[in-house]
């Protein structure tokens, strides 16, 4: 089961990078082959200012070719301490975008069970009254391409209901 998620985890994150270039494409103006169901509009990815930002903030490795940075150094251990930079002030939007990509991973990796964790809770609540900064996030981890009930990852359920309620604003005009 272990072995099962880590590959779908890891078939989700060549999605998203080939959803990355997708989007390089577009901005090349090439027509680029829909490869993902994030809504275009949506889109949001991590700058490389964000990620040496945060880097340099939690002390974690960086490389400018690490591909996935954000979820590469995402530590269930260190959740209190990504929750308080998150809520610090000081951060950019694309600092929080970045950050919380981190904490989303985090969580997903987190041993526990997510309906029981008050972080998880509060994290949700960022997210919902963010969702302008997070729609990408939560409409990527939701993974809607999946028939409900066959959640790729543990957040999913959470994140589904999070489109949910926002359906209307996140949906293409």
């Amino acid at each position: 089961m272990l072995q099962n998620n880590k590959m779908q985890q890891s078939c989700r994150r060549a999605v998203h990078t080939l959803e990355t270039q997708h989007r390089q494409l577009a901005d090349l103006g090439r027509s680029p082959i829909n490869c993902m169901t994030v809504p275009e509009h949506l889109w949001r990815f991590p700058t490389a200012a964000a990620i040496a930002a945060m880097a340099s903030r939690f002390n974690v490795p960086h490389d400018p070719d690490m591909q996935d940075w954000e979820w590469k150094v995402a530590d269930s251990t260190r959740l209190d301490e990504y929750l308080a930079a998150y809520r610090c002030g000081s951060l950019t939007d694309d600092d929080r975008f970045t950050l919380m990509e981190t904490i989303i991973q985090a969580f997903e990796d987190h041993p526990d069970p997510l309906h029981a964790n008050s972080l998880w809770h509060k994290t949700l609540l960022l997210l919902d009254t963010g969702i302008d900064l997070h729609a990408y996030s939560v409409w990527y981890w939701s993974d809607l391409e999946d028939e409900l009930g066959d959640e790729s990852w543990r957040v999913t359920p959470y994140l589904r209901k999070l489109v949910a309620r926002h359906k209307s604003r996140l949906d293409p005009a």
